[in-house]
């Protein structure tokens, strides 16, 4: 098995650097649906919402708290970032960056930029796939009601056919998400109704943060080739391989970058399940938005011990806030 593997390699190869694991910000289809307008039928990519203004704020406040918490703990800065490909992961991770370095890229060149890896993207499993390409689908996981053998036979009638794809197509690279951040995409490419198109204007186009994407990443580069798995509709991601594919990238991000601290930006479930493959315990309470937990890889490189854990204290102040046209 390739976690194995790469466990027995961790063993061998013992780092001593932090690998803190975050969950993405407020995404915008969820406050549009409990606002009760649905976000998904005129998306242009219904599986990839972007942030909400409150998830801007979030992302930056974790930026900001770690470069604090990591000193208080002993740990060096953060060396490197790296992210799902999902635009919320992305925006998440930018203005991480930002808070993480005093804001000092808006006026200039950053050296810190995050890397997309597709190997943190969000659980290809049945409940992802219809919590958007059902024609009754709002976002909500798992979808509107419950699957059964019954309504996957009726869904095949309805489901939006970029399902049947393989998921490697529905994932975008580092340049296609620069573009979609800094405005560059054709309209062909988005292909926006007017109310997706004043979503995009006011809560996605950003130089800045567009500038913050590593677009000299390349293919090889990643950890985790998602073209090489046939995922798609009918076709899901097991939880185990899930989880497998969370481990392996933990685990070879950490050899990557010995005696260094990385941020890893990915989804509620990836996070959740990945502690418990990583300290063998089960994460209390659930991964909210852009809560963390931060690892320190043990000297055997078997199991590893979680200095925080599912902390997201730095968005209390915002926490509470109502959902209005300010935060939207």
């Amino acid at each position: 098995m390739i976690v194995s593997r790469i466990m027995s390699c961790s063993a061998n190869n013992a780092t001593k650097g932090a690998v803190i694991i975050a969950r993405h910000g407020e995404r915008i289809d969820y406050v549009l649906r409990d606002a009760e307008r649905n976000w998904i039928p005129t998306a242009p990519r219904p599986w990839d919402p972007p942030l909400t203004s409150r998830g801007r704020m979030q992302a930056r406040k974790l930026g900001t708290y770690l470069s604090k918490l990591l000193t208080e703990k002993g740990l060096g800065p953060v060396a490197a970032v790296y992210s799902s490909p999902m635009v919320r992961c992305c925006q998440t991770a930018a203005e991480a960056v930002i808070g993480l370095t005093g804001g000092e890229e808006v006026e200039g060149e950053s050296s810190l930029k995050v890397k997309v890896e597709p190997g943190l993207v969000e659980s290809l499993n049945e409940k992802w796939y219809r919590s958007w390409c059902l024609a009754d689908s709002n976002g909500t996981w798992g979808g509107r009601h419950p699957a059964t053998s019954a309504s996957r036979a009726k869904d095949e009638e309805d489901i939006d056919p970029r399902a049947k794809l393989a998921a490697h197509s529905l994932v975008w690279g580092p340049h296609e998400i620069a573009d979609f951040l800094s405005d560059e995409m054709s309209s062909s490419q988005l292909e926006e109704s007017d109310d997706t198109k004043e979503i995009h204007a006011r809560f996605v186009k950003n130089d800045y943060l567009a500038a913050l994407i590593d677009v000299d990443t390349v293919e090889t580069d990643a950890i985790y080739n998602l073209q090489d798995k046939p995922y798609k509709y009918n076709m899901f991601e097991s939880p185990e391989s899930g989880e497998d594919r969370m481990e392996v990238v933990a685990r070879s991000l950490s050899e990557k970058h010995p005696n260094q601290t990385v941020l890893l930006l990915s989804h509620g479930e990836p996070v959740t399940h990945v502690y418990k493959r990583l300290t063998g315990n089960d994460m209390q309470g659930m991964a909210t938005y852009t809560s963390f937990s931060v690892y320190k890889p043990n000297e055997d490189g078997d199991k590893w011990e979680a200095l925080v854990s599912n902390e997201s204290c730095h968005v209390k102040d915002i926490e509470s806030a109502d959902h209005n046209s300010s935060f939207i």
